[in-house]
């Protein structure tokens, strides 16, 4: 019976999608709303944010990202938003 469970729970760990940033294009972040300005910020840089691009109410930013996990914010109209 242990067997089987874990034959069952290899075959389901195995089926499991994972997602993975492209290396190459970079991490796509986006926001949706009114503003007259966003920008996003975040732990690959404190210090200088990236300034989003606005098309049809959908503000975009790639950023080139090593696979890992990062905190971020976007800055609306000059106020600090979480995701």
């Amino acid at each position: 019976m242990r067997r089987a469970i874990f034959l069952v729970a290899i075959l389901l760990a195995m089926s499991i999608p994972y997602v993975q940033a492209d290396s190459e294009e970079g991490v796509l972040f986006t926001w949706t709303g009114n503003a007259s300005t966003v920008e996003l910020i975040g732990e690959w840089d404190w210090d200088s944010p990236t300034t989003m691009t606005e098309t049809d109410g959908i503000w975009s930013a790639t950023v080139d990202l090593a696979d890992g996990l990062y905190c971020y914010k976007f800055i609306v109209d000059g106020n600090y938003t979480f995701d």
